[in-house]
């Protein structure tokens, strides 16, 4: 099976199913004022769209190696699967516990809105020494939830380390839903090619 016979695959049922891990950083890349489906793609502050580029690239890969490996190992190995689903629903847990920990959802009265903010795991000593008692709702609320607050109230490191992590989980959980999408695309594939052989054979005498 060619490469072009792999990605025709993508044009069925399986195809549309392989569109889903897209559209979240494409619907927010769209819609990037929209309260709602900020949430779509973690707050990574100013490596926002490095980040959404970084994702997309590494989606995209997904697909080709894929079929890199599905073409080098002959048959799909039927563990390919399942440890990818298994990544996939690990990787969601994972994501929503580290949006409890370190992401904050802040109300801006002065323009009713609700602004998307991705914390660090250390605090600054100007907020240990400020906001001694204060929880992060309440800094952010006094301060404004801003990337410059972000960065005065958490210590660099921890805020680059948290957002690293944040992206990871997120790419790699779309990138395991992905592989499962894509193993059944080749196999469809596979499966259609074969037949696409026979016709066009009497054709070519």
């Amino acid at each position: 099976m060619t490469l072009l016979q792999y990605y025709r695959g993508f044009g069925s049922l399986y195809g549309a199913f392989a569109a889903i891990p897209f559209l979240p950083p494409l619907v927010h890349i769209l819609t990037p004022d929209s309260n709602r489906l900020a949430s779509l793609y973690p707050p990574l502050g100013d490596i926002q769209i490095l980040g959404l580029a970084a994702t997309f690239l590494v989606l995209i890969g997904v697909t080709f190696a894929v079929f890199a490996s599905c073409q080098s190992a002959r048959r799909v190995h039927p563990a390919v699967t399942p440890a990818s689903i298994v990544g996939t629903v690990l990787g969601f847990f994972l994501l929503i516990g580290m949006y409890e920990f370190f992401v904050r959802d802040i109300v801006v009265p002065s323009v009713n809105q609700e602004v998307l903010v991705s914390i660090g795991y250390q605090r600054t000593d100007f907020a240990l020494r400020t906001y001694p008692t204060s929880n992060d709702r309440d800094m952010l609320h006094d301060q404004g939830p801003s990337e410059e607050t972000v960065q005065l109230l958490w210590t660099r490191s921890s805020i680059w380390i948290v957002r690293g992590i944040l992206w990871l989980l997120y790419t790699v959980t779309l990138a395991c839903f992905l592989v499962v999408i894509c193993v059944g695309v080749y196999q469809h594939a596979s499966d259609v090619s074969p037949a696409e052989s026979k016709v066009l054979k009497p054709q070519a005498k």
